[in-house]
């Protein structure tokens, strides 16, 4: 009897521990279960934002370099609030971005119009640490939306997000790309019958972005970009704008450069013309190519320096008594000038030719050919450079400006580039001596650098007074060409003609108009049929990023940019309460 009842005991306590075990598992089944909801409720919420940011219809993209966070002080602990997003028109360096908060709108917040999304802070009283979470919506089997993820014993589950924080930690500007850090946090609810809510579970999520910046369309390139700027009537030939270097944000972005127009263009009116920007020009790093010099070919490894002047003797640059043609070189480290051995001198025709196996003759089957010039004057005498290798493939040049042996003191002395009349400065496809060349149009292939060793206490404060440093020309002198005048400045002495871009520090038409073609075929930009794809091809601005390889230099463009975010590299943590 006694044994029995032991066994009794026995059973019914090892059926009770059973029962407590199985009942302890469902709920931590349970609890794993809503803790993988808050996950997921965080990841989408993370979605939802990226979306929007990402999103063309909104054009967000500027708050990627904005933080949205609250600051703690690491050594007393004090927070302050650096919710960026929350903001009405943000300081961003791109001064003309539309940021104005009505009429670049997050989504409504579900709860209503006094809480911002997407962190659930309260308009009226945003220092409130109680935040309004954003309810995430499903459909439910009759195809109706609802905010219950499920039914669980007659209790809806809900589940919301809400941004906890955004850190920008790095952007590139040069390289247009950089890191962000999103902390987005996912909650599950269970409703009651009278409507309140039990939290029972939440999720932070911490995730990185990698951050780039593009140019979208080519009529948003820069294709006139200064920092000084003084222009006559100018007009713009295809797509493109021109972008402004200034810190100061004007105080209205419309009609900024009267003088400024475009025409034959896929741009509406609602595309800017003008961009002021807060930023550096890009330099002539861009054109490096292989990084294949011009060299003295009686000094090994010695870089030559071109002097290029037509004018009388009496008058032309000092090149002392060993060289009277119009075109003499000299050794880098040397002050003695000579005749260069090339195709055509331009004796009693006025024609230079230079041909592809007269310059960087170390390196023939080169992308490129770096040539020095200190100083070019010429009003009647056309250079001609070919612009094809030994292999016939493009060898593409590139005309850097560096100083003489004496300081100049007005333009036209060295450091500078004249060009007037009815001299000419062009790449030609294919040179030979018994004809005359003709010229290239494509601006990619003739590359005009500034100098970024000048001594910049040469320059003077009158922006189209700088001696050295300086591209002046005028009419069909220059016909086809990219100015990358960074350090320097571009003169206009006359109305002038250019298939190309100009970027310089200066820019002066001293009342000259200019017609700049951005693209070699207008009728397609002009088009409204025309394809996104078949204005690029035209577009020379993508000719050059094409032919210079600047995906690798991770240079995307510039102008007016568009920022997009995309999931990072790092590992997403998550953590439970």
């Amino acid at each position: 009897m006694l044994l029995a009842l032991m066994m009794g005991v026995v059973l019914i306590a090892g059926a009770t521990g059973l029962m407590i075990r199985q009942m302890m598992a469902r709920k931590i089944g349970i609890y794993s279960s809503y803790q993988a909801m808050a996950d997921n409720a965080a990841v989408n919420g993370f979605n939802r934002i990226l979306g929007t940011l990402n999103s063309p219809e909104t054009d967000l993209g500027y708050l990627f370099m904005l933080d949205n966070t609250e600051n703690i002080d690491p050594d007393t602990g004090s927070s302050s609030d650096n919710f960026l997003w929350e903001v009405s028109n943000p300081s961003v360096d791109e001064f003309c971005t539309d940021t104005n908060d009505e009429t670049n709108q997050f989504p409504t917040h579900r709860t209503g119009s006094d809480w911002h999304w997407p962190t659930g802070r309260n308009k009226s009283d945003p220092g409130n640490a109680t935040r309004t979470p954003i309810t995430l919506s499903s459909i439910d089997e009759e195809g109706k939306e609802t905010t219950l993820l499920r039914v669980d014993n007659a209790r809806g589950i809900e589940t919301s997000f809400q941004l906890r924080s955004y850190k920008l930690i790095s952007f590139d500007q040069n390289k247009g790309q950089g890191k962000g850090v999103f902390e987005v946090e996912g909650l599950i609810n269970r409703t009651n019958d009278d409507g309140s809510k039990n939290q029972v579970a939440r999720a932070l999520m911490t995730r990185y972005l990698d951050i780039f910046s593009t140019i979208d369309a080519p009529k948003n390139w820069a294709v006139i970009a200064g920092e000084r700027i003084n222009l006559g009537p100018t007009t713009i030939h295809g797509d493109g704008l021109m972008a402004w270097i200034t810190d100061e944000k004007p105080e209205d972005c419309s009609n900024l450069m009267p003088n400024l127009n475009r025409v034959e263009t896929s741009a509406t009116t609602n595309d800017p013309l003008v961009w002021p920007i807060n930023r550096g020009l890009p330099t002539a790093v861009l054109f490096m190519g292989d990084g294949t010099d011009d060299v003295e070919p009686s000094a090994t490894g010695v870089k030559r320096i071109w002097s290029f002047d037509d004018r009388e003797l009496t008058v032309r640059a000092d090149r002392g008594t060993t060289c009277t043609a119009v075109a003499c070189t000299r050794a880098e480290n040397t002050s003695n000038y000579n005749s260069p051995p090339i195709t055509d001198h331009g004796e009693g025709s006025n024609i230079i030719k230079i041909k592809h196996d007269e310059i960087c003759t170390d390196n023939l089957e080169s992308n490129v050919c770096h040539i020095y010039v200190e100083h070019m004057h010429l009003s009647n005498t056309k250079v001609f450079i070919e612009s094809t290798g030994s292999t016939n493939a493009i060898r593409k040049i590139v005309i850097n400006l560096v100083l003489p042996t004496v300081e100049p003191t007005v333009i036209g002395e060295g450091g500078s580039i004249v060009i007037s009349g009815n001299a000419q400065l062009c790449t030609s496809p294919s040179i030979s001596p018994q004809t005359t060349p003709e010229c290239g149009t494509s601006p990619e292939q003739l590359i005009i650098a500034s100098s970024e060793t000048m001594n910049s206490d040469w320059y003077s404060t009158t922006s189209c007074a700088d001696p050295t440093n300086t591209v002046s020309f005028e009419g069909n002198t220059l016909p086809s060409a990219w100015l990358a005048m960074a350090q320097g400045t571009v003169r206009l002495t006359g109305d002038t003609a250019l298939n190309g871009v100009i970027w310089a520090r200066s820019i002066c038409a001293d009342g000259s108009r200019l017609d700049l073609y951005a693209t070699s075929d207008t009728d397609i930009t002009a088009s409204t049929n025309s394809s996104a794809d078949e204005i690029k091809n035209v577009s020379y601005v993508y000719d050059t990023a094409q032919a210079w390889d600047w995906n690798k230099l991770n240079f995307r463009g510039f102008g007016k940019t568009t920022l997009r975010g995309l999931r990072g590299e790092g590992l997403d943590t998550f953590q439970r309460f």
